[in-house]
């Protein structure tokens, strides 16, 4: 397996983790259209690929998942998963 594609399998593997444990902790996956007006609702809520604004070379970027929970987390909180098993930067990858 070339490297790129071994570190995009394994980096698949790590959001496909991060995505069933919000699944089991019973947090509610919303679209991100609804993500800003879902925190109104009293109950924890994800949202998967969610744009934060641009980045260094003025691109637009996302986080992996951005998580809000009304005790937990009222300020939302943003999970990047980068899995380091090859060489190179994760700005590469």
């Amino acid at each position: 397996m070339k490297q790129g594609t071994r570190a995009n399998y394994t980096g698949n593997n790590l959001q496909k983790f991060i995505y069933n444990r919000l699944l089991e902790k019973e947090y509610l996956q919303v679209n991100v259209t609804h993500f800003n007006s879902g925190r109104y609702l009293d109950q924890p809520i994800f949202c998967p690929q969610f744009p934060l604004g641009n980045g260094v070379y003025e691109t637009p970027i996302k986080c992996d998942f951005i998580l809000f929970h009304p005790t937990k987390h009222p300020a939302c909180l943003v999970i990047e998963s980068k899995w380091q098993q090859s060489g190179g930067s994760v700005d590469e990858k």
